[in-house]
């Protein structure tokens, strides 16, 4: 593995899928690498070049989410329903969330609306509850299983295999998370990125730092890049080797035989690369010669010379 390899955060599609070729020993397209996130292989993720304006928020146990009083349709705000919405507010704790919903759900329905979560719901027991102040973002993000930010993918896979049309929508918009998982990201656009609103460029209506003022992004900015962390991309390779595949296979049938065979054919290519194994700066000229083949590390090859010396070169 090269120096410069550790060093990146990330690669674009084409270099992680060269780097994927080379320690796989077969053929990666981009195409694949897309496939592979779409089935929860393989995580990606978006660099925000320019920035993206979003939503922060966190996961939380559905029992602990907040809720709202939501209106229904044509329901007036009454004195009764105002009230009920006042003291929902002041509810706090699993406990009293629990009592209150209970004691109070007819008389909101009697009122014409209903209790609604604040939040998303994730799954039946996870909800992401978001903060209201919009921030701006930058940097690493990933993509994960779920929410317009997917769907992205999924249309460039569809569009390079000459697949259907992506005409499905993510109600919760575009949503990120942050790679150690703590914190994710709704991505909101401004009322005057709307083009089918024909004031929304009125900022007295619409004022930039009014969180009414935005929406929930349907997809990624155009100007994010799609990249995959050098960390995820090693991940996936650990996973293959942990579920038998091919290198791990490929590792596990080099027998002791093959092994020196192998060890005899690096100390031949050596003399004539004109590098002396038994010299002290062996491994960093081996490790440079490799590097373009995304070769070990120089610890690593410190140990495959200790065994050339010991077995190869021993009496000549």
């Amino acid at each position: 593995m090269s120096r410069i390899f550790k060093l990146k955060k990330w690669l674009t599609l084409d270099d992680a899928a060269a780097h994927l070729t080379r320690s796989l020993g077969e053929d990666v397209a981009v195409q694949d690498l897309l496939q592979l996130a779409v089935d929860g292989h393989l995580v990606l993720s978006v660099e925000l070049v320019n920035h993206a304006s979003a939503n922060l928020g966190r996961a939380v146990p559905a029992n602990e989410a907040s809720f709202e009083i939501i209106r229904g349709l044509g329901a007036p705000l009454s004195e009764g329903l105002r009230r009920l919405t006042e003291s929902a507010v002041a509810v706090s704790g699993e406990a009293e969330r629990k009592a209150w919903v209970e004691a109070n759900r007819d008389k909101v329905a009697e009122l014409g609306a209903f209790i609604g979560l604040t939040g998303d719901p994730l799954d039946d027991e996870t909800v992401l509850e978001w903060e209201r102040p919009i921030k701006s973002i930058h940097g690493l993000w990933d993509i994960p299983a779920f929410g317009g930010a997917r769907l992205d993918v999924l249309h460039q896979l569809q569009c390079m295999i000459g697949g259907p049309e992506i005409t499905l929508t993510a109600m919760v918009g575009a949503i990120l998370v942050s790679p150690d998982g703590s914190r994710f990201a709704r991505l909101v656009e401004h009322m005057s990125e709307n083009p089918y609103l024909s004031d929304g460029h009125d900022l007295d209506k619409y004022p930039r730092r009014d969180p009414n003022s935005y929406y929930p992004r349907g997809g990624l900015p155009q100007d994010a890049l799609l990249v995959v962390r050098t960390e995820a991309l090693n991940s996936f390779l650990r996973s293959l080797e942990i579920a038998g595949g091919e290198t791990s296979q490929a590792s596990s049938e080099l027998g002791g035989r093959e092994k020196i065979g192998l060890l005899r054919l690096i100390a031949g290519l050596a003399k004539v690369a004109g590098i002396d194994l038994r010299s002290e700066k062996a491994a960093v000229q081996l490790e440079a010669a490799a590097a373009h083949f995304d070769g070990p590390a120089e610890k690593t090859i410190r140990k495959h010379l200790k065994v050339i010396r010991e077995v190869v070169l021993k009496g000549t």
